[in-house]
């Protein structure tokens, strides 16, 4: 049976799992279902606004553990290429070259790049 709950952001803890995919405003996907949630995310939710999510109640039903590896945008584990990080870093620094990285809330959303970069250039191939 599932018994998924909203919560308000406010209210999370890291290692809770997303029910449901976090969008934005505008419909671009934040963070798919399935994800455990770190400190990191929470700041995220925060810095985009999101007032509530949907949280899983952890019942067999709701997304595999494969599912929430598959979703997640750095397995902490796996340790990354140093070729694909300096990789990740270059193209992330072209991506936030008009932003303030002194700012936490910029910091984090450029840390968060250069991990699902660096992911991505692990699975599809470096450009």
């Amino acid at each position: 049976m599932n018994n998924n709950q909203k919560l308000p952001t406010v209210n999370l803890v890291p290692g809770q799992v997303l029910a449901e995919d976090v969008h934005d405003r505008t419909g671009r996907l934040l963070m798919p279902s399935g994800m455990p949630l770190k400190d990191k995310h929470l700041r995220i939710l925060m810095t985009w606004g999101i007032t509530e999510v949907c949280i899983s109640d952890g019942s067999p039903d709701d997304a595999s553990p494969q599912t929430r590896a598959d979703h997640s945008p750095t397995a902490p584990d796996a340790p990354i290429d140093p070729h694909l990080q300096a990789q990740s870093e270059t193209r992330a620094r072209e991506m936030f070259s008009h932003c303030d990285l002194a700012l936490p809330v910029s910091r984090v959303l450029y840390d968060a790049a250069v991990a699902r970069l660096a992911t991505d250039f692990a699975r599809k191939g470096c450009p």
